[in-house]
């Protein structure tokens, strides 16, 4: 996921479990507005937004179509 490649400790990622409140569909495009947490490289937790968009291209097979990192 590109969100983890930005992260200095991926491995210490934690996203929140599914909530509809993140997505918008729109047809087969799904917009998602959602968080991770995740260790700086001072140890310290921070927590990063970010909007995801999706297409479904068949069932249970996605592609990405955009992402961003939220202020």
């Amino acid at each position: 996921m590109q969100i983890k490649e930005k992260l200095k400790s991926p491995r210490s990622a934690k996203f929140p479990g599914f909530d509809s409140r993140f997505v918008k569909k729109n047809g087969t495009t799904y917009s998602i507005d959602s968080y991770v947490d995740a260790q700086n490289s001072f140890g310290a937790l921070i927590r990063k937004n970010f909007r995801a968009t999706v297409r479904e291209i068949k069932e249970d097979s996605w592609i990405l179509i955009s992402f961003e990192e939220l202020d």
